[in-house]
């Protein structure tokens, strides 16, 4: 399975001060989840989740991976008590 990177970073603005705050992919801590064998024998599709908090803010990050090695989907991100103001745009290394 690959590792989640990204050579830019996130911008999320905090709800009610206004503040943005700057989050590095290697600020992520990266969980893996595996949904099983996916047709045509391609392998596991592989779900790469992380959360950030900060000052009442929660951001979730997913990764899906399919086949292995390449990204097949890089949901947008769930911000809770701010907005997002800049994403990050993810690669996969091995």
């Amino acid at each position: 399975m690959s590792v989640v990177r990204s050579q830019q970073t996130a911008q999320i603005e905090v709800e009610g001060t206004g503040e943005v705050i700057e989050v590095t992919c290697s600020d992520l801590s990266w969980q893996e989840s595996n949904e099983g064998e996916k047709a045509e024998g391609m392998g596991t599709q592989v779900l790469h989740y992380a959360e950030f908090e900060f000052e009442g803010v929660t951001a979730t990050w997913e990764v899906w991976e399919y086949p292995e090695g390449r990204i097949e989907l890089a949901d947008p991100p769930v911000v809770r008590g701010g907005t997002l103001r800049r994403n990050f745009d993810f690669s996969l290394a091995p």
